[in-house]
């Protein structure tokens, strides 16, 4: 199958305003009271069971099936042991209201929608769900179905081996949806497992408001197979599973998995507002969907769009774990999956902060990103983009890359610190073009690879790449001044940052025509500034001079010092076309001495 890469998401497959719970009705109510098991509602058709399974615990089901309008379940009180199952009409709306309710499951999932169904999830008060499930264990409703441990003499027919089997499910989440899940409220939901997945759709997630959290010692903290959208509220996620207590399949944030199935344009990531707060293990934000690898037929026509978007709110990422590259050094490993399968493969690991596969585009919002592996990836090869038109970004990868594209890196607006100090990673790293056509950016390297070179017709925008020793050392700052003695750009080289290879420097207070001279600053006071990049210029009273800097109307891109150019590329992307969906980044002359790719 042949890849080509879309160069913005098609919002309307997934953001609807029918989905609102504003502008959805429902006629018929039932609840339940967790702590007395009281029940009750207003259309007898509506029925509750349960069920004391083999583990102890209390499994209730609500089956609304034979309802079809819209149903509201509200659950309340506790429940110490035991499972809510809800069972609506095959493509109904059902809304789900936690008012203070508490679910600590045994070996089931906390609360599943069982059925195809819209679920709005409403919050109010305080409310949380538990899983009592634990990484590493097969369950299924008979030893020999699914799972079966290796004492088992019965027949095992289509089931797996498992280090470890009990009586349960393998549901794989502690809220689980077949249909879309769509959350609001005043309240909060904290979630907390230590199996698979902390809240699983079917389809996609979209948070309108109210406050999320998810305690992650399993595997991804929110995940859907098409989409996940942030309109509003918080949401926040705490992984502490590592690569080393779960190999190859540490704690990460949100996941969308892209499917052919039913998500052809689908499988995006989009934050338009709202607050994200992410400390994982592994990957933070991924639209993960592999268009060279995970597609099963020959057509383009039913692909997913695995893209990170983000127009609005606030995004703040750490990842910690230790970075393992498959490509450098391939491993085989064997280790014990979330079922307690044995599985054998080659050991990865790849706690990026921000990724989506075919590309990550930025307008708006405040990111930052704190990541042991890339800040932000695209994978997908040559085709592959990271397009910012603004926000306020900040990036610092400690052992990778800042801003890392298979194809080309494309900036025309916001402010961009772009940190990868160490050996050969780079604060720019792409194997197409690195355009600037507009914004503030300052990107920092350990390496000397130079993206932006005097050759690079891509850049429309005045762009500097300095070697280290004509820049700032840690604590001190880079000026820069015009023939006035006017300071144009400051940037504040951070503290535990020893040694670097350039810095790059691109500014629309950079003009066409004139001389600038470079400065060390060791003092300076007042301006603003975000992450050290100064947004209003500070005064400088102690400074000295590294060189300078004559620009012309002929190009954009100058250096001062030595280093290994790298640059290309034939042009950037038009904003509007990206806006409106017909925009293509472009490619660009790779790099022939770069290394393997992450």
């Amino acid at each position: 199958e042949e890849t080509a890469a879309i160069s913005s998401v098609d919002t309307s497959l997934l953001l609807s305003d029918e989905d609102d719970i504003a502008n959805v009705t429902f006629s018929e109510s039932a609840s339940l009271n967790l702590s007395t098991g009281t029940f009750t509602t207003s259309n007898q058709s509506i029925t509750l069971s349960s069920e004391t399974k083999s583990d102890g615990s209390i499994y209730y089901t609500i089956d609304t099936a034979s309802v079809s309008s819209g149903v509201k379940v509200t659950l309340t009180g506790s429940l110490e042991k035991g499972s809510v199952e809800i069972v609506p009409k095959k493509e109904s709306d059902i809304q789900i209201a936690l008012a203070d309710a508490h679910i600590t499951s045994g070996n089931y999932a906390a609360l599943t929608v069982s059925k195809v169904a819209r679920t709005f999830l409403t919050l109010t008060g305080s409310n949380s769900l538990t899983d009592g499930r634990t990484y590493g264990t097969g369950y299924s409703k008979a030893e020999g179905t699914d799972y079966y441990s290796a004492s088992y003499t019965g027949s095992t027919e289509d089931a797996e081996l498992t280090q470890k089997w009990a009586e349960g499910d393998d549901t794989k989440a502690t809220l689980y949806t077949k249909g879309s899940l769509l959350i609001s409220g005043s309240g909060s939901l904290t979630v907390s497992e230590n199996y698979k997945h902390g809240i699983y759709s079917k389809d996609y997630i979209r948070i309108f408001s109210g406050n999320v959290s998810v305690e992650n010692g399993g595997r991804s903290a929110i995940r859907s197979a098409n989409g996940f959208i942030l309109t509003d509220g918080t949401v926040t996620i705490n992984g502490t599973a590592t690569n080393a207590q779960h190999p190859n399949d540490n704690s990460r944030g949100i996941i969308v998995e892209g499917s052919e199935d039913s998500g052809a344009g689908k499988g995006y990531i989009y934050i338009s507002g709202g607050t994200v707060n992410i400390k994982s293990t592994g990957k933070a934000i991924s639209a993960k969907w592999e268009l060279e690898e995970d597609a099963e037929t020959e057509t383009t026509d039913d692909d997913p769009n695995p893209v990170v978007m983000i127009c609005g709110g606030t995004v703040n990422v750490t990842t910690t774990d230790v970075v393992i590259d498959s490509d450098m050094n391939p491993q085989t490993i064997s280790y014990y999956d979330a079922d307690g399968v044995l599985v054998s493969e080659t050991s990865s690991c790849s706690p990026e902060g921000i990724e989506g596969k075919t590309g990550v585009i930025i307008s708006g919002g405040t990111v930052s990103v704190q990541s042991t592996d890339d800040a932000l990836n695209a994978s997908l090869d040559e085709n592959g983009f990271v397009n910012i038109f603004g926000g306020n970004i900040y990036l610092y990868a400690t052992s990778a890359d800042a801003i890392d594209s298979n194809g080309d890196i494309n900036i025309s607006g916001g402010n961009i610190v772009a940190l990868a100090p160490m050996g050969s990673e780079d604060g720019f790293d792409c194997d197409g073009g690195l355009s600037f056509t507009g914004g503030n950016a300052v990107g920092l390297s350990g390496s000397t690879h130079a993206y932006a070179s005097e050759q690079n017709t891509s850049c429309t925008q005045t762009t500097f790449v300095i070697e280290s020793s004509y820049a700032a050392s840690a604590g001190n700052t880079i000026v820069i001044k015009d023939a006035d003695g006017s300071t144009v750009f400051a940037f504040t080289i951070p503290q535990n940052i020893n040694s670097y290879g350039i810095i790059t420097i691109s500014s629309s207070s950079l003009q066409k025509g004139k001389t600038y001279t470079v400065y060390k600053a060791s003092q300076i006071s007042g301006g603003e500034n975000f992450y050290g990049l100064y947004t209003s210029m500070p005064s400088v009273t102690d400074a000295s001079s590294t060189g300078s800097i004559t620009t012309s109307s002929e190009k954009s891109v100058y250096t001062l010092g030595e280093f290994n150019s790298f640059g290309g590329g034939p042009g950037a992307p038009d904003r509007n076309a990206f806006e409106n969906g017909s925009g293509r980044p472009f490619g660009g002359t790779p790099p022939s001495d770069r290394g393997p790719r992450r």
